[in-house]
């Protein structure tokens, strides 16, 4: 359910139709999804909302992914995220690695912690769907931009000092605030993060 959801809006009825269940018992399935279902340490939960019809339907944002890893695959994973969030606008990858870290047993944790450059404590972790990673972190916000390849509108200041508004598409990221966007009508160039606002409000989420 979980994979059939992600990024694709079902009903109750769509949803026991595909199953080939009755609506009460994937109205069980979903209820759990909705509370948080804890699997493989990780609480994952779907999101409810309503359509114009006041019909709910449900959507999931969260990929659901297990890694089957050896410890030393998992050391070398946690060492590259560890890299990467230290560097700036690593908050992303900070999120990854604790997210990950706390997966892990408390044997692996013996073999690798003390290989790592920082001291971490495994937490209880639950998802964020997409909207709300987004709310805790702005920082994610120009992740998903680029990931989504949506145009995206921006308002930031001309050399002339005109302030102007237009959809933009994100290129590429560099360095601290160096945004790399492509416009409506191809012309790319780069853009200073701290200097534009960016209307998220407007941003349908998938």
């Amino acid at each position: 359910m979980l994979k059939l959801l992600q990024g694709r809006k079902m009903r109750t009825r769509e949803l026991a139709d595909y199953f080939e269940v009755d609506e009460r018992t994937i109205r069980n399935d979903v209820q759990a999804l909705r509370d948080g279902w804890e699997v493989l340490g990780v609480k994952i939960k779907v999101e409810s909302k309503h359509s114009g019809d006041q019909l709910h339907h449900y959507i999931s944002t969260v990929h659901p992914i297990f890694l089957a890893l050896n410890s030393s695959e998992l050391y070398a994973l946690l060492k590259l995220l560890e890299e990467a969030m230290r560097k700036p606008r690593g908050d992303i990858y900070k999120h990854i690695f604790h997210q990950v870290y706390s997966q892990m047993t408390d044997y692996a944790e013996g073999l690798v912690a003390g290989k790592l450059i920082g001291k971490y404590q495994k937490t209880e972790i639950s998802n964020l769907l997409e909207e709300e990673a987004i709310r805790k972190n702005p920082n994610i916000m120009l992740v998903y931009w680029e990931k989504s390849g949506r145009s995206i509108n921006v308002t930031y200041r001309s050399k002339d000092g005109e302030l102007i508004s237009e959809g933009f598409y994100l290129v590429n990221i560099h360095g601290d605030n160096e945004l790399i966007v492509r416009n409506e009508q191809g012309k790319q160039f780069s853009l200073n993060y701290d200097d534009v606002v960016v209307d998220w409000t407007s941003v349908d989420y998938k």
